[in-house]
């Protein structure tokens, strides 16, 4: 098995959101894999910046104290520090995307985030 720095070099290549997003949860699960516990639960969810209410969104993200990883899609940028603060995460948050944005929140008890390339 690869170690996580050698996996991590082998997505350098990362040029895209998407690819970002993809290449963050691999080290993250690959980090999170040395854990007694080896269930790691992923949420994705697609927040539609422009027409949800922030306050609903993190209100209903404390509700899901079963995952180790939630990727949410369609951030607005006013509203990373709102959405970590619901869950108690630490996150990463793309920079890129305009006003729609990545953010990828993950249990940082469980997994160490060990790179992130844009």
């Amino acid at each position: 098995m690869r170690s996580i720095n050698a996996y991590v070099r082998h997505l350098a290549h990362v040029t895209s959101v998407r690819s970002c997003c993809v290449t963050l949860l691999f080290t993250l699960a690959l980090a999170g894999s040395v854990h007694a516990d080896n269930d790691l639960r992923i949420l994705t969810w697609n927040v539609e910046s422009g027409g949800s209410d922030p306050a609903t969104i993190a209100k209903r993200l404390r509700t899901f104290t079963d995952y180790q990883i939630i990727a949410l899609q369609e951030v607005h940028a006013d509203e990373f520090k709102r959405y970590g603060k619901a869950l108690g995460f630490k996150a990463v948050e793309s920079k890129t995307g305009g006003g729609d944005r990545l953010m990828i929140l993950y249990d940082s008890e469980r997994l160490a985030l060990v790179d992130y390339r844009e």
